[in-house]
């Protein structure tokens, strides 16, 4: 009976007990490509199995807890449009924040900066401009790949694949 209590409360987005919590998972794609998923689920065992199966399908497999993060870096990242920013203003702003780095990509400043420092960066900067486009803590690549199209095609079928699982936020890969 409580189980299906349980399930009408939680099918009519009713509260129910529900703890959340984050995972991560490390696994390889095509052509050796490394990716980090993270996921946050309700459930480990169904999250996990989940994952594993859209590995294996698409021509990857999910690795060990350690396996590939040592590619990556966690930093802290605030995108913003280039929309009536000024590159000389923001870069010091960041700079004189802690920022490590700010990159003038195609259409966004990207300010990167170390995990401690992220909310002092964060703070100093929406003071004066507003709308980041991305703003939050992601897993960086120190080195990426180049693929040929064929293998690339088929990691994007991968990363797709993840992304439509409803417990997973973020995919990470070193391409």
């Amino acid at each position: 009976k409580d189980r299906i209590e349980n399930a009408v409360k939680k099918g009519s987005g009713g509260d129910i007990d529900d703890s959340y919590e984050e995972l991560r998972y490390e696994g390889y794609g095509p052509a050796g490509t490394a990716l980090i998923v993270e996921a946050l689920t309700d459930n480990r065992n169904r999250t996990a199995s989940a994952v594993r199966t859209i590995f294996n399908k698409n021509g990857g497999n999910l690795g060990e807890t350690g396996s590939v993060s040592f590619m990556f870096e966690r930093k802290g990242i605030l995108r913003f449009p280039k929309d009536n920013i000024n590159e000389d203003e923001i870069f010091e702003l960041a700079v004189e924040a802690g920022a490590d780095s700010v990159d003038n990509l195609e259409e966004f400043f990207e300010i990167s900066t170390e995990t401690e420092n992220f909310a002092l960066v964060r703070d100093v900067i929406l003071k004066r401009y507003d709308n980041p486009e991305f703003m939050g803590l992601a897993w960086l690549a120190q080195n990426n790949l180049e693929l040929d199209q064929e293998k690339l095609e088929q990691l994007h079928k991968l990363i797709d694949a993840l992304e439509e699982d409803d417990d997973v936020q973020d995919v990470y890969v070193n391409v």
